[in-house]
């Protein structure tokens, strides 16, 4: 099991230094910058040979705020690993 964590982590520490998703989308009311899931698979698929990414997304009530939760997970050589994050 510690092989299979070390190999994905291996995996997702080469993503992370060589897959660029610029911020190519522009949202005119709040005047900023975005990348979408679109965007960011799109720099990906180069490098995902032997690994799968899936996105997650819900919405979530906390407190009498609605947040955007987003779950990434990677697969990798019979393992995985997750990161979830909120926003609004």
């Amino acid at each position: 099991m510690e092989d299979q964590k070390e190999t994905v982590f291996k995996k997702l520490g080469f993503l992370q230094k060589t897959v660029r998703a610029p911020k190519n989308q522009y949202n005119e009311f709040s005047r900023f910058n975005f990348r979408s899931t679109e965007d960011i698979l799109d720099a990906l698929k180069p490098h995902m040979d032997d690994c799968v990414i899936t996105f997650d997304e819900s919405i979530e009530l906390i407190g009498e705020r609605y947040y955007v939760k987003s779950t990434a997970t990677i697969y990798a050589c019979g393992g995985k690993h997750s990161s979830t994050a909120l926003c609004r």
